[in-house]
């Protein structure tokens, strides 16, 4: 009995993995603020300066066994990318939250 209910709970998160892939293709160029909240819930982190916004999600792949950070740009209050973080990506942040000297 105790080794259904493993796999019960190993199914359920595989399947709630799943959701990233589709969560991130439901987006879109030109899509508000709050559609994209909408659809991927409350970001783990923001950064902005100006006109850009980074939205920032810690999202499972691999039946949950990895995470990765995503994110959601914005220009002028709309949708500017999204995907995968990569180093550009974590530059922009760190310039959005850098104070000015």
């Amino acid at each position: 009995m105790k080794s259904g209910r493993i796999i019960i709970l190993i199914a359920i998160l595989g399947l709630s993995a799943c959701t990233t892939t589709t969560k991130m293709n439901a987006l879109a160029q030109g899509m508000s603020k709050s559609a994209v909240v909408n659809i991927m819930g409350q970001p783990d982190s923001t950064a902005a300066k100006g006109d850009i916004e980074v939205l920032t999600y810690k999202l499972c792949r691999n039946g949950c066994m990895s995470m990765y950070d995503y994110y959601v740009q914005f220009k002028n209050g709309r949708v500017d990318g999204y995907g995968k973080m990569g180093k550009k990506t974590q530059q922009l942040i760190a310039t959005l939250t850098s104070r000015s000297r």
